[in-house]
């Protein structure tokens, strides 16, 4: 398969910074006022972070650092910003809501019989299960193992799925963008612009470059007249998230659920001093329609269920995907 894209995956100021680039906090301060891409989008004000942690960072434990630094990264609120230093990762712990929990169980009513489920852990990281009236429940738990898109389509073939597919992306918490696109072109034909994404291309915070559009091959694999519905939540994130972000403008495809968690960029590292490593989201990406993928997906139907209605009923989102395909 073609790509023509530029590599998403990689992996109040009271003094000035001091030119110490052997200094922890400079080096981090520093590296992040030059390449990081949301400081508008999280509304940090980066030369007060400067003001009231630089003071804070003289002649302290490697402990009081972390501290400080976890104090820094909470306030960005970017599962894609973290530091690792030894054996600890200083990252911000994204809150999940309870419609967004899963499981991959469902009413005994939606199952063909005898249930036919297919799961693997190494090349296809992918659950299908055969429901009833001719629909297919596929999970995508995540998109750091390779995606094997031949086996994929040898083993589609021997379900049944004329009257839909439930595409469950919820609890993706990401991996390669390859590995999405590998997914996303089973559903299309054709060339097709999937995304854009802008460079840094200065120090200032807002130098960047103009938006670059993202472009894949489809192979079509499955036909256009076949309704698919995609399930996310608030814990599909990064690459799981460009693939709610991929799906949603294909014309057949439906999203259901809610808001995903956002992660529009890869993340590359960067070496700090004393053996400290920063990772930072340094490409920002938008949808289709210029949408931030920053700020997450939207669904086309949105699930709102409290807690007591989903210990009632934890089946609501998959029941709502399974019932909008049978009124098609």
């Amino acid at each position: 398969m073609k790509y023509f894209f530029l590599l998403l995956t990689i992996f109040l100021v009271c003094c000035s910074p001091i030119e110490q680039e052997d200094d922890l906090f400079v080096a981090f301060w520093k590296t992040m006022d030059k390449d990081y891409v949301y400081f508008d989008e999280k509304n940090v004000n980066w030369d007060s972070v400067y003001s009231v942690y630089y003071p804070k960072t003289r002649n302290i434990t490697e402990n009081e650092y972390i501290k400080n630094f976890q104090e820094i990264v909470n306030l960005f609120k970017d599962g894609h910003l973290f530091l690792k230093i030894k054996d600890s990762i200083i990252y911000y712990n994204r809150p999940i809501s309870t419609v967004d929990s899963f499981s991959l169980s469902f009413p005994n009513e939606y199952y063909s019989q005898p249930p036919h489920i297919y799961y693997e852990n190494s090349e296809l990281p992918i659950a299908i299960i055969q429901f009833t009236n001719n629909i297919i429940y596929i999970h995508a738990p995540t998109f750091v193992s390779r995606f094997d898109y031949y086996k994929f389509v040898t083993l589609l073939n021997t379900f049944s799925y004329s009257k839909g597919i439930i595409l469950d992306l919820r609890a993706n918490r990401g991996g390669m963008i390859n590995n999405c696109i590998n997914l996303t072109a089973c559903f299309f034909e054709g060339t097709r612009t999937l995304l854009y994404e802008k460079h840094k291309i200065g120090a200032g915070h807002n130098d960047f470059s103009d938006l670059i559009a993202i472009t894949a091959d489809g192979w079509g694999f499955v036909d256009k007249s076949i309704p698919i519905v995609v399930l996310c939540g608030n814990s599909t994130y990064s690459a799981g998230n460009f693939c709610v972000g991929i799906m949603k403008y294909l014309p057949n495809v439906t999203v259901i659920g809610t808001t995903t968690g956002g992660g529009g960029s890869g993340r590359p590292g960067t070496y700090l001093p004393d053996g400290w490593i920063l990772y930072y989201p340094y490409a920002p990406s938008y949808d289709i329609k210029m949408n931030s993928l920053e700020a997450g997906v939207e669904p086309h139907i949105k699930i709102e269920a409290t807690k007591e209605q989903m210990q009632e009923n934890p089946y609501i989102v998959s029941e709502t995907a399974y019932n909008y395909l049978l009124s098609k």
